[in-house]
Parts: structure tokens; C-alpha cells; sequence
């Protein structure tokens, strides 16, 4: 009951509002059936922040993968000072994404920030150059700032599973002959098999919806080339005041989203 209140209450309300014109100033609200989903699927502003979503979620959850296992592949190894490093690796998911992403904000401010500064001295852009009028930067910026904040979750995944696998098998294979790289593609990649099919899903569905992040760095811009489906649902209910289209947005998200799961886990089972 109290999940069916939590959750499936908020859910179909959602669905039902969606069907609607609701508006946050009128109090009359009346059934359109489906034309907010006409609207919104002949919408070019609509794909245009989905296909921002799928670049933001793709890009955040590969970096986040990749840089997870590499330093889970570090930190599982013997050497000196291994506990404070362990510690150093996960600092970043104790800091409130909040702070995180304001600080890298002013790290990245084209006026004052230290990036800017390194970027100059090194060569890499010109003193005049500011990425948040650039929709190519702003987007990997704010895809960097995401794995640098999350990757940690990933890493801590990881090493869990690769503190329990057998040395034996790797003691095995190495009598056989297998190589290093065969090592780590049969025994170290089989046994995290199960823990990053849960990861990869975790990471998707929070990529996919998640707003602050966006928001906070760039709200947006510059002239919509960084703005996701959360944000759209924002503008749509709160700048807007058009609840039923907004909702319309969300519903669509999470259809899109129960597709993508269940695609997943037919792909994972084959």
C-alpha cells in the first residue's frame, strides 16, 4: 500500500494529467485525449532534446564505465598507500552533486576559472574562448563533470566483485598459457558480467532523467543545444504553466525508459 501510494498514485496521475489542458493559472481542466502527444511527437524542440538525452545519458554512462573499471582494475592491485587511494577514488560521490557541479562551474568560468587558465597556457583554446557559448563544449563539459561526480559508484561496484574472485582461476589460466589481456577478457570480464549488467542499469535510468546536473551548469544552453527532457518538463510546467504537455513529456520518458529495460534484459539473457 504504501508503495502503491508513493508510486503508483504519482504515476497515473501523471498519465491522467497528460490527457488534459491543465494549466497551472486556469482551474478548469478539460480532456484532450491526445493531443498533447500529437503536439509533442510533431515537436522538432521535443527531438531535439532527445536526442541531447541520448548524447548526454550515452556519454555519461560509458566514460563513468570505463573510468569506473580502470581505477577498480588500479585499486585492486597490491601497492603502498592502497587504503588512502581507495579512499581518494571515492571522495567524489561523498561531495553533493550540488557543490560538485557549482565548483566545477567556477573551475570552468571563462573570466576567472583555473581550467580556463590551463587550458590557455597549454594551448588548447584561445583567451577569448568560452564554452558556455558553444554547444559542442558545453555539452562535454557537462558530460565530464557528471563521470568525474558518479564514476566512483561504479568503481566501488566493481571492486566489490573483484575482491571475491577466486585466484585460483587466474593461477589456472596462466599455467595454461592464457595471456594477460585473455585473463582478463574470459575470468576478470565473466565474473563482473552480472554486477555491471546492474550497474550499466542503474546508470542509464539515472542519466536518462536526471536534471540537476544539466541544469546547473549550462540551464540549458546556448539556444537549447544542451537541454534535455527533464529540463523540458521543467520549461513545460514551470515557465510555461502547461501541466498537461509537460506531463505528456514525463510519460513519454517513461515509456521510453520500460522499452530500453526490457530490451536490456532480453539482450543480457541471450
Amino acid at each position: 500500500m504504501l508503495v502503491a501510494g508513493f508510486v503508483g498514485y504519482p504515476l497515473l496521475y501523471t498519465v491522467y494529467l497528460s490527457f488534459t489542458n491543465k494549466h497551472s493559472v486556469e482551474t478548469v481542466i478539460s480532456f484532450v485525449g491526445f493531443a498533447n502527444y500529437s503536439k509533442l511527437l510533431g515537436d522538432e524542440v521535443f527531438w531535439r532534446d532527445f536526442g541531447n538525452t541520448l548524447i548526454y545519458t550515452g556519454g555519461t554512462v560509458s566514460l563513468q564505465l570505463l573510468c569506473g573499471i580502470v581505477v577498480a582494475l588500479i585499486l585492486n592491485e597490491n601497492f603502498k598507500g592502497r587504503s588512502i587511494a581507495r579512499g581518494l577514488a571515492l571522495f567524489p560521490y561523498v561531495v553533493p552533486f550540488i557543490v560538485a557541479t557549482l565548483v566545477w562551474k567556477w573551475m570552468l568560468n571563462p573570466m576567472y576559472g583555473i581550467v580556463q587558465y590551463w587550458l590557455m597556457n597549454w594551448g588548447i583554446v584561445s583567451p577569448t574562448f568560452d564554452w558556455g557559448a558553444s554547444g559542442y563544449w558545453s555539452m562535454l563539459f557537462t558530460i565530464l563533470v557528471g563521470v568525474w561526480w558518479l564514476h566512483p559508484f561504479v568503481t566501488m561496484c566493481v571492486l566489490s566483485r573483484l575482491q571475491v574472485i577466486n585466484p585460483e582461476l587466474y593461477n589456472a589460466a596462466h599455467i595454461d598459457g592464457a595471456s594477460a589481456w585473455g585473463r582478463f577478457r574470459h575470468i576478470t570480464m565473466s565474473q563482473l558480467r552480472p554486477v555491471l549488467f546492474i550497474v550499466i542499469l542503474l546508470r542509464l535510468i539515472w542519466m536518462f532523467v536526471n536534471f540537476d546536473g544539466v541544469y546547473l551548469m549550462t540551464r540549458g544552453g546556448p539556444i537549447g543545444q544542451t537541454e534535455t527532457l527533464p529540463l523540458l518538463i521543467y520549461m513545460k510546467a514551470f515557465s510555461a504553466y502547461r501541466w498537461g504537455e509537460a506531463s505528456a513529456v514525463a510519460v513519454v520518458m517513461f515509456l521510453v525508459l520500460v522499452v530500453a529495460t526490457i530490451a536490456y534484459f532480453k539482450v543480457y539473457r541471450r
